[in-house]
């Protein structure tokens, strides 16, 4: 195809004894390229992560993105971007938003971001389950 959209993420599940959860991982990078346009993508993002042990296993049971910060990349050298269209997204993800759009994958809703109201809110529903 004329495009692709990777995510890489490395998943080193370490267990501290059987009574404690299992650290997962704080965040991923994900990168992309659109070769159509020759631009891509670096963003990077962290877990809000919800675990808990059923019969015995640690399970994760909800994960929620929060975006910090995106660039872009240029394989074979600068090319224009449309900067209305970046402008149209928190600048936390706006270079993927972007690439994704141009991809003919608009993206439709917003997304939890650096110090955003979602995010605290996403982390207050996580306490409030962790009290429960």
């Amino acid at each position: 195809g004329n495009s692709a959209i990777l995510l890489l993420c490395r998943y080193r599940l370490k267990l501290t004894s059987t009574n404690q959860p299992p650290r997962f991982p704080g965040g991923s990078v994900l990168l992309g390229e659109n070769t159509k346009l020759d631009l891509g993508f670096e963003a990077h993002n962290r877990f809000v992560d919800t675990v808990e042990r059923r019969n015995g296993v640690w399970k994760l049971v909800k994960r929620q993105s929060v975006y910090d910060m995106a660039y872009f990349t240029f394989p074979v050298g600068v090319v224009e971007s449309e900067r209305d269209v970046v402008a149209k997204y928190p600048r936390e993800y706006a270079v993927l938003a972007y690439l994704l759009e141009k991809s003919g994958f608009p993206v439709r809703r917003i997304f939890a971001t650096s110090g955003s109201e979602l995010e605290r809110a996403m982390k207050v529903d996580a306490q409030k389950w962790l009290a429960a």
